[in-house]
């Protein structure tokens, strides 16, 4: 922990990978603290693989580990989904067809998602109640199916809300709310549900009157366009 604290990882590491050689009682605690580190660096395949060695040495995760690990999968997920977005960039401006490491990191983005929301789900087994758990079900589903061709996001942004009580959506749960509504904006556009549609945007405007999505529904510039855009997390 000395060495981390002065900067020096890779001695640091070589020391914690000592402690669990010499008593491996200690893996748990000891692969939990180089997750965290990982965490604070944005490494996020550290932080993969350090959780992945935990669970293999003790057998489980806390609620703090799935957290973890569902978030890691998730911003690794979207570390190549830009990837792919900047190589078909690239193919288009040489108007050219997108080529295989496009595809190949697309395809490993939508795996990444995949993985991210099986971490949440395992979250959401360990504490049921918590709606967080279930917004980042819904921001990883939703970048597995951005164009709401099925309810997978629809119904865990269903569930948020369902969770919250009156007084949350004044409170620190307030984002959530917006952000579950928001999403249900977005799909009722994209399925042409003009009623609840409305009725949704409505509910973001009275929680957050300055929300620019539900300006654009509401009072759109020109011509009713779609509105809301795909959710990210923040």
């Amino acid at each position: 922990k000395l060495l981390a604290a002065t900067g020096n990882d890779s001695l640091a590491l070589t020391e914690m990978q000592k402690a669990i050689s010499l008593d491996s009682t200690k893996a748990g605690e000891v692969y939990t603290e180089l997750a965290d580190w990982a965490g604070k660096k944005k490494d996020y395949a550290g932080v993969i693989s350090f959780l992945q060695k935990k669970k293999k040495a003790t057998g489980s995760l806390t609620n703090n580990d799935w957290f973890d690990l569902g978030k890691a999968y998730y911003w690794s997920g979207q570390g190549k989904l830009r990837e792919a977005s900047d190589l078909a960039a690239e193919y288009k401006k040489k108007k050219k067809p997108e080529g295989p490491d496009a595809i190949a990191a697309r395809k490993q983005s939508d795996s990444l998602f995949v993985l991210a929301d099986s971490a949440f789900v395992n979250l959401a087994a360990l504490n049921p109640s918590w709606p967080v758990s279930h917004v980042w079900r819904g921001r990883a589903n939703a970048m597995i199916d951005p164009e709401a061709s099925t309810d997978s996001t629809k119904m865990h942004y269903e569930k948020v809300l369902s969770l919250l009580k009156p007084e949350d959506l004044k409170g620190s749960y307030k984002n959530y709310a917006v952000e579950a509504y928001e999403y249900l904006g977005y799909y009722y556009v994209k399925k042409k549900d003009e009623a609840k549609a409305k009725e949704t945007w409505l509910k973001v405007k009275d929680l957050e009157p300055n929300n620019e999505n539900a300006k654009f529904y509401l009072n759109p510039p020109k011509q009713k366009a779609q509105a809301g855009q795909k959710t990210q997390a923040k």
